[in-house]
């Protein structure tokens, strides 16, 4: 009876374990997606389900019906893992036949597909809308939540620029944004696109720091520094020059990204604080003695903008 009475406890105390284990991933990157009007908004990995949110966005000048079909009805979406396939359960938010859930021109629709469930541990995955379907999106991302990445502050986009071109509708359409953070200790930036599934990241290393007087009385407290950056779109990757500007006593920033061909210009908005990028000595960033060393970085990224301020 009492090794009855432990198995059963073991059994008791596995079970719960599997249903509370949950990790969330959120705007997973995405190295192709065959069609570029849906996204995934949200991995959620649980015990005993797999669940895909999805966001749907109409750029058709007609209206359609969108569906997902189950697999008892023939042809249905599926999570593939190597040579492992997990079968789509039941979906939110989506019919599972046509001409039930219809979508207009530029309208949006959020919906869930529960899938069987996955490894805890996966870091990769495809899914797949059958034989037939056009959703499928190839090497989805499940790395993003490390828990040695830890994010200091969020630069929300109030207006973008690209070699003077507005394009800040652009930018707020794909709703970008900015972000620093540390990963393993070391100093990060990522220029983020969740609609598109893309982003640029890498580290961030502060080479010279200024207060500056503007011509109104403020300052600016202004880093310069160099972004060894990765494109997940494209797998590019590449130096850049940075220049942060901060307003004093405001939460307004200026963030210029220069490279060999473009010039990007933000002004934002900062949730969290950038202090850390001067003060912080935990963080691993090269801080010369004499500005002079770093005269001509700072010298090739303000040649290129003249206007370089917070408008």
């Amino acid at each position: 009876m009492r090794r009855f009475i432990s198995m059963l406890v073991f059994m008791l105390a596995t079970l719960q374990c599997t249903c509370l284990y949950s990790k969330d991933v959120l705007y997973p990157n995405v190295r192709h997606v065959a069609q570029k009007n849906i996204y995934i908004k949200k991995v959620n990995i649980l015990g005993t389900t797999t669940q895909v949110d999805f966001l749907y966005r109409s750029n058709e000048a007609t209206s359609r019906y969108i569906y997902l079909s189950l697999p008892k009805d023939g042809d249905s979406m599926y999570i593939k893992i190597k040579d492992r396939k997990y079968k789509l359960l039941f979906t939110i938010g989506i019919a599972n036949k046509d001409r039930q859930t219809i979508c207009h021109p530029g309208q949006e629709i959020e919906f869930s597909a529960i899938f069987e469930a996955i490894p805890e541990n996966t870091e990769e995955l495809d899914i797949i809308e059958g034989d037939t379907g056009a959703w499928h999106f190839f090497g989805v991302q499940l790395k993003s939540n490390n828990t040695n990445q830890q994010e200091l502050c969020r630069l929300n986009i109030i207006n973008a620029y690209e070699n003077d071109r507005d394009i800040t509708s652009i930018i707020k359409s794909r709703k970008a944004y900015l972000t620093l953070y540390l990963d393993n200790g070391e100093l990060c930036l990522a220029n983020v696109h969740p609609l598109s599934n893309t982003q640029s990241w890498g580290k961030l290393i502060v080479e010279d720091y200024e207060r500056a007087r503007t011509d109104d009385g403020n300052i600016d407290k202004i880093s310069y520094a160099k972004w060894y950056y990765q494109n997940s779109y494209d797998n590019k990757t590449g130096v850049a020059i940075v220049a942060i500007g901060q307003r004093e006593y405001t939460n307004m920033a200026f963030v210029q990204i220069s490279t060999d061909n473009d010039i990007l210009y933000y002004t934002t908005e900062i949730q969290g604080s950038m202090d850390i990028i001067q003060r912080d000595k935990k963080v691993n960033t090269r801080t010369p003695k004499s500005k002079n060393s770093n005269i001509p970085n700072k010298r090739r990224t303000l040649q290129k903008n003249p206007n370089f301020k917070i408008e």
